[in-house]
């Protein structure tokens, strides 16, 4: 019979499969899947390339899965998060030449979300 470290009792099934790793402090187990108790405070602190590349792994899992996701679903990009002196930074950095990717990349938004901002006045 194995043992496990940390755990006194044999392994009566015999199986050889690791023990189920341990929930970490804030989570939640459901059905198999760790997910942070407040996912929809969780969502909110991401920014908007973290947003982007969670969304793109959940459109690629739908597919993987079979199921249907329209392209449609889309939302136009949000300047929601973005405070109006960062916006007026992005601006100023735009009127300096800087093109817009690097201002993407410096600010931490999606390439859309700096166009946005940059129609918007």
């Amino acid at each position: 019979m194995k043992r496990y470290p940390g755990n006194d009792r044999p392994d009566l099934l015999g199986d050889e499969a690791a023990p189920q790793r341990r929930v970490p402090k804030g989570h939640t187990r459901a059905h198999g899947t760790l997910l942070p108790e407040d996912l929809a405070g969780s969502l909110a602190i991401l920014n908007e390339q973290d947003f982007e590349r969670l969304r793109a792994a959940m459109a690629k899992e739908a597919g993987r899965r079979g199921r249907k996701v329209a392209e449609g679903e889309r939302p136009a990009p949000t300047t929601e998060g973005v405070t109006a002196a960062r916006a007026n930074l992005v601006r100023a950095a735009f009127k300096a030449g800087v093109k817009p990717l690097a201002i993407a990349r410096q600010f931490g938004l999606s390439q859309a979300v700096v166009r946005e901002l940059l129609k918007s006045r």
